[in-house]
Order: C-alpha cells, then structure tokens, then sequence
C-alpha cells in the first residue's frame, strides 16, 4: 500500500496510464500508486476522446465571492463545527499551540497594587495636613456598574505566554450609580446613570432612591459631560450639609473625564 500525498505529478500519472493499457487492472493500480482510482477513469476517457492529457487548474473565484471573502472571515462564515479529531490533528501539527483558560482583561485593569495605595494614601495624608481638614471635609466618590458578569474560556494560545485575553460580552442592561459619602460617615444623593439620551417620565417616576437624581449616556457609563454634571450636583448636596470648601474629593476611574481646568 502506498501512502497517499493528496496531489500527484504528470508524470506519476502517465505512469499509471500506462501500466494501465498494459493489461494491469485499474483498481489494482490505484492501491499501488498516488493516482486515485476515479481520476484513472476519468484521465483515461480523457486520453481516448482528445488524445492527450489536459491539465486543468482551479481558476479564480467570482468577483463577487472576493469581495465577500473578508466579511466571511471576520464573521466566521459559512459555519461549520469542528470535529474532535479534527482539532487532536490541528494540535499535533501546531506543538507550540496549547489550550489556555481565558481571562477577562477588564478585571486586571480594575486590580489595585500596592503602589497604587500608597500613592493615594500619601496623597490624601499630604492634603489633609496642609489643609487642616476634618473627616468631613474628605469625600470619597464612586461609582458602581450593574451589568453582567463573564465567565472565562478555553482558548488556543501559544505555549509559555503569560496572559491570554478572552473578548468582553455585551450586555443586554447595565446601569451606573454614583455614590459620594464622607469620612465622618455623611453621604449625599446618588445619581444613577442609564444607558440613552433620553429618560422618560415614567422611569423618572419609579425611582424610589430618596433625593436621587437619574440621568443618561450614550452608552451607560459616566463621560466627561455626566462627569461635570456630577461635580455639579455634588457641590449643591454639600453645601446643603454644611460642608466647609476646600474638601478633598476622592475619585476613582475618572482621570480621562477631567482636565485641571475643570
């Protein structure tokens, strides 16, 4: 038996024509040679009608097809799932390929150091001093997203890379809540932020948080405009509790809403 290659030569195929019209059966010529037993049959009606072997390549796709080609990829079509052999082939012919647990990239950017908490410790001890301020002159505002929670997800990586990054899924609903309390223990009304531009009355009306105010962004979380207004509104909470300006305000994640001008 031979080991079939997939492809054969010209040459490889008049070979077998040959031993073919001498006699030999065609079948028993397939199993000894790389020339499939149906192109056999089919070259040899071919030499008998035209007299020579024509050799055909594949041409070019249609016009249409090139340019739909690059959508397909990207989207991953036409679908087609692949089977478990098909992968244990895929893995033996790729060895520096391994699966890997994927790892949502939003968690590693959200995880504090401890640099980072020395920075900040410093930093509000250093304003606390020279600004002689109390516990309630320190507010620390926050704001908190709803939304769905991923799972993570085994992944082709290659061997020895140290972090492997799974794609965030989109949610169906999220919403955002700015919360702002002191450090004697005061806190001021939240503000809820809503995916939209517009907040109808109707949600206006369910809103059961006293004092809260509800607004709305493009995507559900704060931006520079919902920053500004945020500052805003916290400046009229805290003079309404008696708070004695310059405070030190605390923010967490806002450093691209805000310039020094603002």
């Amino acid at each position: 038996m031979v080991v079939r290659l997939g492809c054969y030569k010209k040459e490889d195929l008049e070979e077998a024509l040959d031993r073919a019209y001498e006699g030999e059966k065609f079948s028993a010529v397939a199993r000894t040679s790389s020339t499939p037993l149906r192109t056999l049959f089919k070259k040899s009606k071919e030499l008998q009608t035209t007299g020579n072997i024509v050799e055909r390549r594949r041409g070019s796709l249609h016009s249409f097809y090139q340019s739909r080609k690059l959508i397909w990829c990207r989207t991953g079509m036409p679908f087609q799932p692949l089977t478990k052999g098909w992968y244990g082939r895929f893995i033996s012919r790729h060895p520096l390929l391994m699966p890997r647990a994927a790892e949502k990239i939003a968690r590693v950017r959200n995880m504090v150091d401890t640099d980072s908490v020395r920075t900040l410790f410093y930093a509000i001890t250093k304003r606390v001093v020279e600004l002689q301020l109390s516990g309630d002159r320190v507010f620390n505002m926050d704001e908190t997203s709803f939304m769905h929670k991923g799972t993570s997800s085994r992944v082709l990586a290659l061997k020895g890379s140290s972090n492997v990054w799974s794609k965030e899924t989109r949610p169906n609903f999220h919403m955002t809540v700015v919360a702002a309390v002191n450090a004697a223990g005061a806190a001021l009304p939240s503000l809820i932020i809503v995916p939209g531009k517009r907040i109808y009355k109707t949600d206006r009306a369910a809103l059961s948080v006293e004092n809260a105010r509800v607004t709305g962004a493009p995507k559900g979380f704060s931006n520079e405009g919902v920053f500004r207004l945020r500052l805003a509104m916290f400046a009229a909470e805290a003079a309404k509790i008696n708070a004695h300006f310059s405070v030190v305000l605390v923010l967490e994640n806002s450093s691209t809403h805000h310039e020094l001008g603002t």
